[in-house]
């Protein structure tokens, strides 16, 4: 089957692209940057601007699934340039879900994220939770989910919405102030740096391969015009506090956290089910927390990115 990505050359992409030519298929990347060197030769690759209409309907032409992930990623990102932001991520997605139906491509599959809630009204939260962003990037995202029910719904577009809640893992080498906190936390403590941590917040982290994993299977799996939390169990839920300490003690530093009051655009509480994704996908995290952040370190180790 040749499957589209969108956005296939971010951390994501690449990842969910290793796991689909394991599966045996075809690749199509459309990114305005080039993929990763290890995937360079084994994918079709189309430089595309996902705001540029007729470029999205060049790449998507002749494809039977499309993974759209090209978007701006980061809620600091959507701060710091609301109309890049706003451009991409709805106009790109409109023009993604236009080329969709226009080619009658099989399926869409669009990848959410979980600050499209706000803070919850009740834990762990599940997809019918009601939405209350508290950013740009966050008001976005719920567009493009709006987007793809229209589509659903209008045109019988065969669009699927998994929502990412907190991924991480190696080889991440985006910028450190967008990085996930976990990629902070060793970053700074490997530098003999004191994490700075959020008073009162709470995760659930999910670590890069059980991620994308967990996303391949929608290429057989999951209900038209539905949402699909990808997490970890609620169970597995940590403070920011407890998890710096525990960066610390796997580093073997003698350190002490930051400890910050969250910025009002920061959700505090994200403790969601993933019951449903469980039952549906036949899926469920593999990659237990200590073991993701030992991954993490060692690669920091190894690497010394310079993030």
């Amino acid at each position: 089957m040749k499957i589209i990505i969108t956005g296939g050359s971010g951390y994501i992409g690449t990842w969910l692209t290793k796991e689909l030519i394991k599966m045996g298929h075809k690749i199509r990347i459309l990114d305005i940057n080039s993929p990763s060197p290890t995937l360079i030769n084994k994918v079709e690759y189309i430089k595309t601007d996902i705001t540029n209409k007729s470029e999205v309907l060049r790449g998507i032409k002749d494809g039977d699934i499309v993974y759209h992930l090209a978007a701006v990623v980061s809620k600091l990102r959507g701060l710091e340039d609301r109309e890049t932001c706003i451009k991409t991520n709805i106009n790109g997605t409109l023009y993604v879900l236009e080329a969709c139906r226009k080619y009658d491509i099989k399926k869409l599959i669009y990848m959410g994220t979980s600050e499209v809630l706000g803070e919850p009204l009740f834990t762990p939260t599940d997809e019918r939770h009601r939405r209350a962003p508290k950013t740009t990037y966050g008001i976005t995202k719920c567009a493009g989910e709006d987007l793809c029910y229209e589509y659903f719904h209008a045109y019988g577009l065969n669009t699927v919405m998994p929502r990412l809640y907190m991924i991480y893992g190696i080889d991440d080498l985006r910028a450190i102030k967008y990085h996930n906190v976990i990629v902070k936390f060793v970053y700074n403590v490997l530098n003999d740096e004191p994490p700075m941590a959020f008073k009162d917040c709470i995760r659930t982290f999910l670590y890069i391969t059980d991620c994308s994993e967990a996303l391949s299977l929608f290429v057989n799996k999951g209900k038209s015009g539905e949402i699909y939390d990808i997490c970890d169990r609620p169970e597995y839920a940590i403070t920011m506090e407890d998890l710096a300490n525990k960066v610390i003690d796997l580093c073997g530093k003698n350190l002490k956290p930051i400890l910050k009051d969250a910025p009002p655009t920061d959700t505090k509480v994200k403790i969601p089910s993933g019951y449903k994704a469980y039952a549906e996908l036949g899926w469920s995290p593999k990659v237990k927390l200590e073991v993701g952040l030992k991954n993490v370190i060692k690669w920091m180790k190894s690497n010394n990115p310079k993030l």
